[in-house]
């Protein structure tokens, strides 16, 4: 059942090989300052360019994992996407 879902059957499956997702792309994050306009964005925890990136991907529907050793601030990527979301459906 929980294999349905794209994200869980590549975890399983290949959890070594990087997943492509829904094929919604990430903005590039040396740019983000000229793509996404401030009033747009709702990332109530500080973040920097490449979690920007991550939270823009998630309010376009993409579906990514975050892969990255401890400290780097997926947590507050992961809540500023959430709250994104929440926010402004």
């Amino acid at each position: 059942m929980l294999k349905r879902n794209a994200v869980v059957r590549h975890l399983i499956d290949t959890p070594t090989h990087s997943y492509d997702g829904s094929g919604a792309s990430f903005i590039d994050a040396r740019t983000s300052d000229e793509i996404i306009d401030p009033i747009e964005l709702f990332a109530p925890l500080s973040a920097d360019s490449s979690q920007i990136a991550a939270v823009v991907a998630a309010q376009r529907g993409a579906d990514y994992v975050l892969f990255d050793p401890p400290g780097p601030g997926k947590s507050q990527t992961i809540a500023s996407a959430i709250c994104r979301r929440a926010a402004r459906p």
